[in-house]
C-alpha cells in the first residue's frame, strides 16, 4: 500500500508541478522578449544532450554535497525534481 501511495503522489505532483513549470517556461520563451530567453531555450534542451547516467550522478552529487538541499535526501522530492528535469525538453 505505501508503494501505491508513493507512486500516486509522484504522478500527481509531477503532473501538476511539471505542467505549471513547463507552461511558464514555454510562455516566457514564446511570448516575451526577455534578454536571456535564447539561453533559457538552450538550457531547456540540455537534458537530452546529457546522458541520463551523468545527469543522475550530477543530481545525486548536488543533493549530497549542498548543505540546504542535503536535508531532502531520502524523501520523494528529489525524485520529482529529477523527473521534471528529465521531461523539460518534451514538456516545453
Amino acid at each position: 500500500m505505501p508503494a501505491t501511495v508513493n507512486s500516486l503522489l509522484v504522478g500527481f505532483s509531477m503532473a501538476t508541478v511539471g505542467t505549471l513549470l513547463f507552461f511558464l517556461l514555454a510562455w516566457v520563451l514564446v511570448r516575451t522578449k526577455l534578454w536571456g530567453r535564447h539561453i533559457i531555450s538552450l538550457l531547456a534542451w540540455l537534458p537530452w544532450a546529457i546522458p541520463g547516467l551523468l545527469l543522475g550522478m550530477a543530481f545525486l552529487s548536488l543533493l549530497l554535497n549542498v548543505p540546504g538541499i542535503s536535508l531532502l535526501y531520502g524523501t520523494i522530492v528529489p525524485l520529482i525534481g529529477a523527473l521534471i528535469i528529465k521531461d523539460i525538453p518534451l514538456g516545453v
